[in-house]
């Protein structure tokens, strides 16, 4: 199934299940996908790839995900990828509470292949 527009991610979260769920779906759209399991293996991949989307989890075994966007928000891309927080761990509040410290998007675990693609599709697109 090959998308004409593909989005590159770039998925950082340390949980093998997620790393599974995201791998198979980005490969069904033949989405480039790279997969870093701590922020400073982000953060080392980032110096070589420009990725459309990073999909950040929160908790991270080196560091949380409020200070890795931090630092990617420090780098400096020719086309800055949207950052997409997702975590496991969540209440009703959630999403308004990612969006207020500067996440471009929230999604909560346990992922759903059935949204995934169209909403990271809108996210870059603006829509």
């Amino acid at each position: 199934m090959m998308n004409r527009n593909p989005i590159s991610i770039l998925l950082v979260d340390d949980d093998a299940d997620t790393q599974q769920i995201i791998a198979m779906i980005a490969s069904h759209f033949e989405y480039p996908l790279a997969i870093a399991s701590t922020a400073k293996a982000a953060m080392d991949q980032l110096s070589g790839i420009s990725p459309d989307i990073v999909m950040l989890d929160i908790f991270l075994p080196d560091s949380s995900g409020y200070t890795a966007l931090n630092e990617i928000r420090s780098v400096t891309f020719d086309h800055p990828p949207k950052v997409v927080a997702i975590t496991a761990y969540y209440t009703t509040d959630t999403q308004a509470k990612m969006l207020s410290y500067g996440f471009d998007g929230y999604l909560p675990k346990p992922i759903s292949a059935l949204t995934l693609i169209p909403y990271l599709q809108n996210l870059v697109s603006g829509n």
